[in-house]
Parts: structure tokens; C-alpha cells; sequence
């Protein structure tokens, strides 16, 4: 392992004291990887047994374990059908601080690569996430990953906190998962050291602030904020919260979930909690519940949607390819730009942001003709009437994959679902025993 700066290690001495050695002494062992199940799809007992992962650790109360490092699974087929997510152990838990109800609205502010934003879909069946990544490649990323992991319920936009500020405070919970020195990752990726340099906790701390600004005018009244950063930084964690608080009034420090607390350790002055390498489970994380008192009352902005209603024509078209295609499908449907998209259960006025994805995308229509997206496959797959069965280890799998047209023995013809062990994994279009790859090209292996 590369050498770590000397301020940063000067900067741990002074914060451990006497456990800086045991500190030390966890650079040395074996970094913490996880496996979080997607409880949408499959239940994390049956998922492990699939992969003959049957021996690993779980984690308390989150339907994931700790995996080898040295086990890759990103190829795997049931990845790529979105049954899981590798994730560090302690980035699981910022989305867990606090409790959800069924239907609420909530904004991930910095979304990217999406792991955390996948955690609170499954939390919210009949609300509605909006994940954002200010930087567009990133923001890409994201939602391909929100693709790949099926959720409905769920937004993708790229634009900055600032310009999502006119939405007033229309979210119940904000997580805001902040960008930070990256401390917490020296032992995982040994670029991060290279990125560190004396002052970047107090250049960062005056972002996350910022950051914090926007969450504090998004967030409804009665509703929380959850600060989180990958650093052990005290200027980046308790001090930006402290500064918070301090001038904001109609703010105050919530209490964070009996779960949460048993996996971490106290924060520094009893505000939050931390996660340490040679303490806890996992690299390195803060987290922080700011909850924004009840009685204050904001304006909320309103203004005409992005989203729009289907033409006579392209009703009649989208109706036409959906009842060929799916069973018992009583969808929502507007457009967006020239993406037809299935709505999630809630709505949001995204007027004046940049949208990469609103619910599910459906596909497009040209000429006349409804070219389905991968989005729909993946999502609703259970729902379409012809589906062509595959175990884990066909070598047809692989080849669909690859991009590769198949080979198949059945009357079916159009379109199709790909299923790996029941799961979707994309589409195909069927003419004359041949079964034509809709796997997107930047997906395939």
C-alpha cells in the first residue's frame, strides 16, 4: 500500500489517541466487500444459494453479506439482470438512518454510482425517488444502474443543487451523501491517497455546505436531511454539521435508527455516527439526521411539467404495442422529449432540469412503430407474454451477453424477455427461429 500523507496520519493520532495503532494495524488486513440483495427481485437466502456464497457473513438487518475481495461477480448474469450490488459495507448504511413510509418523496443529491439511491427505492414501493449527479458521465452511470436494478419508482437527473432549488421543499427526506476527501476509501483505493493534500478537508467542508444550503430549502417541513461523507475528517463531518445547525435555526439533530447505532460508533461530541476500519464493519463513514422543525412553513414552486400527454396517434400506438406484448398492464403514460415513459406512482415537476430517465423508459416511436428500450424489459419483464427460459450456466447466456443473435427452437415470434434462473435479464426479437439481441452495446461483455 501506497504511503499515507503525513498530515492525514497526524490528523488520526490527534482523533484516536490511543486506538491509532489498532488503527494503523487495519490498513494491513483485508478490505471489506460487500453483497447487497435486491429485495425487489429476490430474497437474499435464495440469491446466495444461486451463487454458492452460502458460507459468507451476513449483515445485521440489511439483506446483504461480506464477500471475499477477490470474488468478481461483475460479469455475472444475475448482475447484469440486477439481482445485486456490490457495495462496501458501511456505504449501505447513511440510507438507513432513519425510517420510510410507503409513499414518500425523496431526493438522493448525490447520487452516483447508485447503490445508495437503490437502498431507498426499495424502501418507498409507492413514492418516488429522485437521484441526481451533478456530473453528467457520472450522472450516466447512475442511470444505468437504476436500469439495471429495475426500480420504477425513480428519477435520473444531472443538473446542480442550486438549480434544484425552484422545486421548493417538496421532499420528506433528503439524503445527502456529500463529495469529501475520500479518507475512508485510502485502504480500498490507493488513488485517493494520491488525491489528498494538506487543506482539502477545509476546501471540502465549505462545499458540503453549500450542498447542505440547497437540502435545507428542498426539504418539507417535519421532514430530515442525512448528511454522509466517506471521510473521518472532524472538519468535514461534525464541524460542517455544527455550522449547520448553528445558522439554521429551524433545524436540529435527530436520532438515528437503534440499527444503525449497533453497527457504528459515536461521532465526535455525540453528533452522529462513524464508522471505523478497525472498529466496525467497514472502511470508513459519517453520518449525521438533521431534521427540519414542523412549524415552519415554505413556498412550494409550481409550474408547468417537462412531461407531457401522448398524441391521438401515439396512444393508439403505444396501446397497441403493450397489449401485444404484455399481460394485465394499466400504466401511466406521458412522454418526455421523445422518450415514451411509464410514470411512477408519484409525480414531480422537473421543469428546467435535465432528465436522463422519469420512471421507466418505454422506448420511442418511429415510423409509426413503438423500438421498445431495455428500461421496460428489465423493469416489467415478468409482464411480457413470451419469455425464452435460461439456466445460470447456458452457454446461450453468455452469448446473449456478448451481443450475439440466438439460435431457438419455438413458434414465438417478436418480442421476447431473456430470463436467467426466472429473471430478465433484456429482449430479443424473434423472426423465423432466430432470436435478434436487443442487449444494449454498452452493456455487453
Amino acid at each position: 500500500m501506497k504511503q499515507l500523507p503525513e498530515k492525514f496520519l497526524k490528523n488520526m493520532q490527534t482523533l484516536l489517541g490511543e486506538e491509532f495503532a489498532m488503527f494503523l494495524n487495519s490498513y494491513k488486513q483485508s478490505v471489506f466487500k460487500g453483497l447487497r440483495c435486491n429485495n425487489n427481485k429476490i430474497n437474499l437466502e435464495f440469491l446466495q444459494n444461486i451463487l454458492n456464497l452460502k458460507e459468507y457473513k451476513t449483515i445485521d438487518f440489511i439483506p446483504a453479506i461480506i464477500i471475499n475481495e477477490s470474488i468478481k461477480l461483475g460479469n455475472n448474469p444475475l448482475h447484469h439482470a440486477g439481482l445485486f450490488y456490490i457495495q462496501e459495507p458501511s456505504a449501505m448504511l447513511p440510507p438507513l438512518c432513519t425510517k420510510y413510509k410507503e409513499d414518500d418523496i425523496v431526493l438522493d443529491l448525490c447520487a452516483s454510482p447508485g447503490g445508495k439511491s437503490g437502498e431507498i427505492a426499495e424502501r418507498i414501493p409507492n413514492g418516488l425517488l429522485v437521484s441526481n449527479e451533478i456530473i453528467t458521465n457520472r450522472a450516466i452511470v447512475l442511470k444505468e444502474n437504476m436500469i439495471r436494478m429495475g426500480y420504477t419508482n425513480n428519477i435520473v437527473t444531472s443538473t446542480t443543487p442550486q438549480n434544484l432549488e425552484k422545486l421548493g421543499a417538496v421532499f420528506d427526506k433528503i439524503l445527502v451523501d456529500a463529495p469529501c476527501s475520500g479518507e475512508g476509501l485510502f485502504r480500498k483505493d490507493e488513488n485517493t491517497i494520491n488525491e489528498w493534500y494538506d487543506g482539502i478537508n477545509e476546501k471540502n467542508s465549505l462545499r458540503q455546505l453549500e450542498i447542505l444550503e440547497s437540502a435545507s430549502k428542498l426539504v418539507k417541513a417535519g421532514g430530515e436531511i442525512i448528511y454522509s461523507t466517506c471521510t473521518f475528517s472532524k472538519v468535514e463531518n461534525e464541524d460542517v454539521i455544527e455550522k449547520f445547525l448553528k445558522e439554521h435555526q429551524d433545524f436540529y439533530l435527530g436520532e438515528i435508527t437503534t440499527e444503525v447505532k449497533a453497527l457504528t460508533t459515536n461521532g465526535i461530541n455525540n453528533i452522529g455516527r462513524r464508522v471505523y476500519p478497525h472498529k466496525n464493519m467497514g472502511e470508513g463513514q459519517y453520518m449525521a439526521l438533521l431534521v427540519k422543525k414542523a412549524d415552519i412553513e415554505y413556498n412550494t414552486y409550481k409550474s408547468k411539467s417537462c412531461m407531457r400527454n401522448l398524441t391521438n396517434k401515439e396512444q393508439v400506438i403505444v396501446n397497441n404495442w403493450i397489449k401485444t406484448n404484455m399481460n394485465n398492464c394499466n400504466f401511466n403514460i406521458k412522454a418526455y422529449e421523445d422518450n415514451i415513459c411509464i410514470i411512477p406512482p408519484k409525480e414531480i415537476n422537473t421543469k428546467g432540469i435535465f432528465v436522463l430517465k422519469y420512471g421507466t423508459i418505454l422506448g420511442k416511436i418511429e415510423n409509426d412503430r413503438l423500438i421498445p428500450n431495455h428500461n421496460v424489459f428489465v423493469s416489467y419483464g415478468n409482464l411480457f407474454k413470451q419469455k425464452l427460459e435460461y439456466s445460470l450456466h447456458d452457454e446461450d447466456v453468455q452469448k446473449y451477453l456478448k451481443g450475439e443473435s440466438l439460435e431457438v427452437d419455438t413458434n414465438i415470434k417478436g418480442y421476447a424477455v431473456i430470463c436467467v434462473e426466472g429473471y430478465a435479464l433484456g429482449g430479443v426479437k424473434i423472426s423465423n427461429n432466430r432470436a435478434n439481441n436487443l442487449y444494449p452495446k454498452h452493456l455487453r461483455i
